[in-house]
C-alpha cells in the first residue's frame, strides 16, 4: 500500500472513531443526565414564578394605598368641580357618583379587596 493511502485510512478512522464516541456521548447523556436536568430546570422555573410573583405582590401592596388615596383625591377634585357647576342638573351629578364608585369598585377588585357596599 502507498504511503497516502495508509494516511487516508488513518483519517478516516479516526474521523470515525471521532464520529461514534461523540454519538456515543450523546446517548449516554440523554440516557442518564438528561432527566434530571429537565427536573431541575423545572423546580427552578416554579422557584423562579414563584418569587417573581411574590415580589409583585409584594411592591402592589405597598404602592396600592399611595396609588388608591391619589385616585379617589382625584375623582373627588373632579365630581366635586362637576358638582358645583351651576347649571347641571341631577342625572349629572349621579352619573359622575355613579361612575367614581364603579371605577373605585374596579380598582378594589384589581387589588384583591372586597366590595364597599
Amino acid at each position: 500500500m502507498e504511503t497516502s493511502g495508509v494516511w487516508l485510512l488513518v483519517l478516516a478512522t479516526a474521523a470515525l472513531s471521532s464520529v461514534f464516541t461523540a454519538a456515543l456521548a450523546a446517548l449516554l447523556f440523554r440516557l442518564k443526565y438528561q432527566q434530571r436536568l429537565d427536573t431541575r430546570l423545572e423546580a427552578l422555573g416554579q422557584e423562579l414564578e414563584a418569587r417573581v410573583r411574590s415580589g409583585v405582590l409584594s411592591a402592589g401592596e405597598e404602592l396600592a394605598p399611595r396609588m388608591r388615596r391619589e385616585v379617589e383625591l382625584g375623582f373627588r377634585d373632579g365630581v366635586m368641580a362637576i358638582a358645583s357647576g351651576s347649571d347641571l342638573d341631577e342625572s349629572v351629578r349621579a352619573f359622575a357618583k355613579g361612575s367614581m364608585d364603579l371605577i373605585g369598585g374596579g380598582i378594589d377588585s384589581l387589588l384583591g379587596r372586597p366590595r364597599k357596599r
